[in-house]
């Protein structure tokens, strides 16, 4: 095992933690990649090879649920946010999900730190278990259209940056990763671990436009937020002062954190250029392919590497870019100078061609590609930056909550844009009928929608797909929004004998992608023991089920209820039931107990309701409510795959 923090002070005894235990295998894995020597890999890979051989062995289905730790997930993301206006869910990456991403990386460095120190065997047996890895994660959590449940920017950042997807996906789940920018406006909602992957992604998918405007963004949550408010250092949390709310929670709000503030490695790899070749380790060959956008018309660094410095400075005046960089001895770089014609390039005063010591490789779209020998070399080409006009807002698709006595569903488009044009489609297509009003369905259709405006570029298309269930119960209940999770889409109901009383009645549906908050506990209700609820998820038509999850949540401003015990069933026909599995021991009794996702797998069988039974709720021994107080079972999502 590794710890969660090293060195271990006696008042975090943490181990395990997905991400941060993973420390312990990348860290390695990035000095050698920094510095090319190999002795770090062989003092590490015995200690990395138990961690991973641990992890498979306490999770044999590949999905990392057991042995996790404390289980911090991507720390403070945006659904820990407080602050009006911004969405209070929608940028967690679920913990499975989130620490399988992590096992599947960990397990292919220790198969690339095998292969470099020459253990074939070990480096073929690695390689395999992360090849297995990553088709457990895209069976369970990957559609085939690219989308990861709960489709959050974090998700697919990650699953991106790690090399998680097969090739066919990686442009939709870029395109997807796009999506959810523009759903949170284009604001941030990832955390600790996949704020830099996101920034990554965005540029080696040839979007740097997107990557400025997050990092030049003075809107909350932001970098710039933070320093308007007087910050002189990267804070812990996004929302570490909010102007009209004040400070967050003062147990927990440094104003001097690395996290977030990993931004710095993209303004290094990607303004200034200086990044490593993953081919080369040490810097003997690297790259520089500065990045000219944003506001910036000029910006200079260098990046000590153990050759010596390497230089990369650049300014833009009047449509001509001068390029400045020092290679330093025993090196070689590729150097990718942006230009509109190539034939411009010059370097030293000279035509580039001739230049000694600058060899021209090819032309990839806007830049010119020279590999680049020791010295110092001053490039200047003819150069405008890219029309970096921001997008419209994304409209979005509203619509009733019940049907109209003639059995249709109203569905309306809002846009933030009034003196715009929206258009839409009921088949999924690209949008080309101008939205004058509510539209009215009566069958499962596929709506998408984009906004043009004069002076933005158009927006990214807002999607729903509405299903229709032909059910006497359930047919009465709106349809709801289905993306990638496998409840979408279904009437949910849940039962319980304690709240019979619910404002909203006794039926609930999926609110984007997630459980609305259920409140079990009637307000005269003075006991606790014995209490249970059930969940009955109704997929609308039979279909093959292997595994089946709940996960519920401690909620930090209230006194949470929590199971001790999930019991999961199935059943054909909605009266008939049978229990497939069950998880014990779901939480610990105490008043801080963090609940983990519980989750079975299950022989597979076909079946149209499940059933998700929660036993023994609120047996917390330091806390009994009240009569007339509220406490809450905090249901965050449900599983069904």
């Amino acid at each position: 095992r590794y710890p969660d923090v090293a060195p271990v002070p006696s008042y975090l005894p943490f181990f395990n933690a997905p991400a941060w235990a993973d420390a312990g295998v990348i860290v390695p894995w990035r000095m050698y990649q920094n510095y090319g020597d190999t002795r770090i890999l062989k003092k590490h890979f015995a200690s990395a090879k138990r961690f991973v051989d641990f992890v498979h062995s306490e999770n044999p289905n590949l999905i990392w649920t057991e042995a996790v730790g404390n289980m911090y997930g991507d720390w403070l993301n945006g659904n820990t946010i407080v602050a009006e206006g911004y969405p209070k869910t929608g940028g967690q990456v679920p913990h499975c999900i989130f620490n399988t991403m992590h096992f599947a990386l960990s397990t292919q460095i220790v198969a690339e730190m095998a292969k470099v120190l020459g253990y074939d065997e070990d480096a073929l047996h690695y390689a395999k278990l992360a090849a297995d890895i990553r088709g457990a994660l895209l069976d369970q959590f990957v559609s085939k259209e690219g989308y990861i449940t709960a489709n959050t920017q974090a998700g697919y950042a990650l699953a991106l940056g790690f090399d998680l997807l097969p090739e066919d996906l990686h442009k939709p789940a870029f395109e997807h990763l796009l999506s959810t920018v523009a759903d949170y406006d284009f604001r941030i909602s990832t955390g600790f671990l996949s704020t830099i992957r996101m920034m990554h992604e965005l540029v080696r998918w040839d979007y740097p436009d997107i990557a400025y405007q997050l990092l030049e963004s003075h809107r909350f949550p932001s970098w710039l937020y933070q320093i308007d408010q007087g910050a002189t250092t990267i804070w812990e949390r996004w929302d570490g002062f909010v102007k009209g709310r004040g400070f967050q929670d003062p147990g927990m709000n440094s104003f001097n954190h690395y996290a977030i503030g990993s931004v710095g490695e993209w303004m290094y790899a990607h303004i200034l250029g200086i990044q490593r070749d993953e081919k080369h380790p040490g810097f003997r060959q690297f790259v520089i392919r500065p990045q000219v956008g944003g506001s910036l018309t000029w910006a200079n660094g260098k990046y000590h590497s153990i050759f010596g410095d390497i230089v990369s400075e650049w300014k833009l005046k009047n449509e001509s870019l001068s390029l400045h960089v020092e290679i330093p001895a025993n090196t070689v770089a590729r150097v990718y100078v942006p230009t509109k014609k190539r034939e411009s390039i010059r370097e030293g005063g000279v035509d580039a061609d001739h230049s000694v010591g600058v060899r021209f490789l090819k032309v990839e779209g806007d830049v010119a590609i020279f590999e680049v020998s020791p010295g110092s070399y001053d490039f200047v080409s003819e150069y405008a930056k890219k029309d970096s006009q921001p997008y419209a807002s994304k409209p979005r698709i509203t619509f009733d909550r019940e049907l109209d006595p003639k059995g249709n569903l109203k569905v309306s488009i809002e846009s933030s844009h009034p003196d715009g044009t929206t258009y839409f489609s009921l088949d999924g297509s690209e949008p080309t009928t101008p939205y004058t009003g509510p539209v009215h369905i009566n069958k499962n259709v596929t709506v998408r929608a984009r906004t043009q405006k004069d002076g933005l570029r158009p927006s990214f298309p807002a999607l729903a797909r509405f299903v229709f269930i032909d059910d006497g119960t359930t047919s009465r209940q709106f349809p709801n929004v289905v993306r990638t999770h496998g409840a979408y889409g279904k009437t949910v109901r849940y039962t319980h004998p304690y709240s019979p009383r619910r404002p909203g009645g006794a039926d609930s549906g999926l609110v984007n992608g997630r459980f609305a908050t259920l409140d079990f506990v009637d307000p005269e209700w003075q006991g606790f023991e014995g209490v249970d609820c059930e969940l009955v998820v109704d997929l609308g038509a039979k279909i093959p089920i292997r595994l089946i999850g709940a996960n519920f949540l401690h909620h930090q401003s209230m006194r949470a209820f929590l199971p001790t015990k999930i019991e999961f069933s199935v059943s054909e026909n909605g009266q008939e039931y049978m229990q497939v599995g069950s998880v014990e021991n779901a939480v610990e009794k105490n008043t801080d107990a963090f609940i983990k996702i519980c989750s079975k797998q299950i022989q597979p069988r076909e079946a149209r309701y499940v059933k998700i039974a929660a036993r023994n709720i609120a047996q917390c021994p330091e806390w009994h409510p009240q009569k007339g107080q509220s406490a809450w079972l905090l249901v965050d999502e449900i599983i069904v795959e």
